[in-house]
């Protein structure tokens, strides 16, 4: 007992309230650094000494194993006893455990096997060969998707045919893959909760046996609950079990897994006597960045509300970048990166965030220049992605169709029903006779015998794809031609078979992989687009295969937004702070995603520790053309006094300047290619004078007040600007 209180000596004044308050129900709003886990090691620790409770009557539940594991350890080393009989663990293993350990009340067998993500895309394939569903029309992964959305929602086979009459087609494989999952004994993960549900919905007795045993539950990340996770807590509370929920409603950023934000903000509406504590105090961030986040959140409606403080010093203002484009943006990047590593500050402390995949590849590329180790968390770099790989297997092919390894990679990539024993025997045949896989083809086609008819006819047609492509290369620009051969050999349309957040991130990297050519031209404009083509691939391959992870394991993170949630790091650079990116085109008309937007705004915020650089474009290349980008609302929800903004070569962005603009006049320069006053017209932002120059050649920009838009600096490249 003497380890435990010296263990509640450590907390605050929150912390100490919420891990040994009374038994009942408590809902701890548990800001971001504000000490959670502990506070839940804590509170489990209290209820088995204080309340004489024994570990097999309380439930914890976490959202990760690894949190799991975390919190067993620290009870095992606060409490000193084992941890066998222990209830902590995830939705998934806890329902397993009670499968498992009760599964003759679960009419279940014993001896059930559990399949993963992978063993059940495999087993729905198979049904789908076996009921003759096209590949192409209903993808395997799209059928997973639905049946797993089906079961969060607590939907078998048999109660989904008036909601989905639409597509029959994963209607009927969803109904064949229930029967084979119950005639072999196999569970899905969602399948582990789902039947615990129905059974203790089905079953009272069962249900009452299950709140009679669990006298106390606490969930972990209560934010991220989805339908059937909250129906199945609600099925083990009895009437007097307590359950002290933890969570942030301003860190609730998985709505599109099923999470339901509405969870926490209702807690206090779906148990009686709800305690409320609120952990404020927070251990990881300086006051400027605390008070930047604060200010941020509180412009959304539908929250609980708290307000972070800390006892830390105010720190460094957080700097804001103007780039004029993503390759500017970049150059920061390493360059602060580079004098942080100067100034001792490791590179694993360092983390990139982002909000779209795609935005790492222009980051990559600027890293591994510098030769900057960094590892992508979570994830693939940008060029080992699987549909990158495809797709520049395609352009290869065209380039050169003797390349081996670029054939045998895209032959059948969409289905073209060429298996994997037809290009066994293609193998054989370019073995024999020592040409090419390509060249296989054209001589199969002459003997005709080499190969079945079916398949020298799906061979045929992808040649006849690729010869047309080939003829293309003479008069239409590389860029050009990738995205033609993305749209006709239906690589683009594949990605849109997958499910939606899949599709969306698979797109955006593939029209990344455009715009990259497209930037590759402008430095390479003396090149054929074969040439170019070739010269690209080579050079993107040697730079992926550097050698850049070095053996101290010293690497910058890079990482989207949602994979940064519950990490923290000394420098944190949230990049891409612009309208349509960030927040994301598709939440700025609906009030409740353009909030969860905001939510994930306030998570990346809160990453940083010591100093945080936020860094938008004013311009960006994005469906394979240069787009004028208007910087993020949530910059302008940033208070001033926490921020200092800046940006190249001028000491302030003229698009954020409070000055009246006749200050930013300068003196003539012989140089300068405009006539400072001269009045100019641009298509979209109308009349204006010209104020300022600065650069040269691809780099130079224009400073422009114009009538109704404002001061803005435009690159002389893409300004198109009219002499009036």
């Amino acid at each position: 007992m003497q380890k435990i209180n010296d263990l509640i000596q450590t907390l605050n004044e929150a912390q100490y309230k919420a891990a040994t308050a009374n038994p009942g129900h408590q809902l701890i709003i548990a800001g971001a650094g504000s000490g959670k886990t502990l506070t839940l090691v804590c509170r489990i620790a209290w209820i088995h000494s204080a309340f004489d409770c024994p570990l097999s009557r309380i439930l914890a539940v976490t959202f990760t194993n690894k949190a799991a594991n975390t919190i067993k350890n620290r009870i095992q080393d606060a409490l000193n006893i084992p941890m066998y009989s222990a209830w902590i663990g995830t939705f998934h293993s806890i329902c397993h455990k009670l499968l498992r350990q009760y599964h003759y009340e679960f009419k279940i067998n014993q001896h059930f096997q559990i399949i993963d993500q992978e063993d059940q895309l495999r087993l729905i394939k198979k049904i789908q060969q076996e009921l003759k569903i096209d590949e192409k029309i209903t993808p395997a992964r799209k059928t997973q998707y639905f049946i797993n959305q089906q079961k969060e929602n607590a939907l078998r086979a048999s109660n989904t045919k008036q909601e989905h009459h639409y597509n029959l087609d994963m209607q009927l494989v969803y109904e064949r893959y229930e029967t084979l999952c119950r005639q072999s004994d196999l569970f899905d993960f969602n399948e582990l909760i789902l039947k615990v549900t129905e059974t203790l919905s089905q079953q009272p007795e069962l249900a009452k046996q299950f709140q009679n045993q669990f006298q106390y539950i606490l969930i972990d990340e209560f934010q991220d609950t989805n339908c059937l996770q909250y129906t199945l807590i609600k099925q083990l509370a009895g009437e007097q079990t307590s359950i002290s929920v933890v969570g942030d409603d301003d860190q609730s950023i998985y709505s599109w897994r099923g999470a339901k934000v509405d969870h926490i903000l209702s807690f206090e509406n779906d148990f009686p006597n709800v305690t409320t504590t609120r952990l404020e105090q927070n251990y990881r961030s300086t006051k400027h960045i605390l008070e930047a986040a604060n200010s941020l959140i509180a412009n959304n409606s539908n929250r609980l509300g708290k307000t972070l403080w800390t006892d830390s010093e105010k720190g460094e203002l957080i700097t804001i970048f103007n780039a004029v484009n993503e390759q500017e943006e970049a150059r920061y990047l390493v360059d602060n990166i580079l004098n942080n590593q100067q100034n001792d500050i490791s590179l694993t402390s360092q983390a990139i965030l982002y909000r779209s995949n795609a935005q790492s590849r222009v980051i990559e590329e600027h890293l591994t220049r510098a030769g900057i180790s960094y590892v992508v968390y979570g994830g693939l770099r940008f060029f080992e992605r699987a549909e990158i790989k495809d797709s520049l297997a395609y352009l290869r092919l065209i380039v050169n169709p003797n390349d081996n390894q670029a054939f045998e990679r895209i032959v059948n990539v969409p289905a073209r029903q060429i298996g994997q024993a037809s290009i066994e025997k293609l193998r054989q045949i370019a073995r024999t006779n020592q040409i090419s896989l390509w060249q296989s083809i054209i001589l199969s086609d002459q003997e005709k015998n080499l190969l079945p008819t079916r398949t020298l006819q799906a061979l045929k047609m992808f040649a006849e794809q690729i010869d047309t492509l080939r003829e293309k290369m003479t008069h239409t620009s590389a860029s050009e031609l990738a995205e033609i051969c993305l749209q006709t050999t239906g690589l683009i349309q594949l990605q849109e078979k997958q499910p939606p957040e899949t599709a969306k991130t698979k797109l955006e990297n593939m029209q990344e992989l455009i715009n990259a050519i497209c930037q590759y031209e402008k430095d390479n404009n003396d090149l054929s687009p074969s040439l170019l083509l070739a010269k690209f691939i080579s050079e993107t391959t040697l730079d992926t295969h550097k050698d850049d992870k070095s053996e101290s394991n010293d690497n910058v993170q890079l990482m989207t937004l949602h994979s940064a949630k519950g990490l923290e790091f000394h420098t944190v650079f949230l990049t891409g702070m612009e309208e349509g990116l960030f927040p994301h085109k598709r939440s700025i008309t609906e009030q409740r995603e353009l909030e969860e937007e905001r939510r994930l705004c306030y998570v990346g915020l809160t990453r940083a520790k010591v100093k945080l650089h936020i860094t938008h474009a004013e311009y960006r290349r994005l469906y394979n053309q240069e787009n004028y980008q208007r910087p993020s609302r949530f910059l302008n929800e940033i208070p001033t006094e926490h921020c200092t903004r800046t940006a190249n070569q001028m000491a302030q962005s003229a698009s954020y300047s409070t000055q009246p603009y006749e200050s930013f006049i300068p003196e003539q320069h012989d140089h300068t290619p405009w006539r400072l006053g001269a009045h100019v017209n641009h298509a979209k932002f109308g009349f204006g004078v010209v104020l300022n120059f600065e650069g040269q050649g691809k780099t130079g920009r224009v400073q422009v007040k114009f009538q109704n838009h404002g001061v803005k600096w435009l690159l002389i490249d893409y300004a198109n600007l009219e002499t009036c």
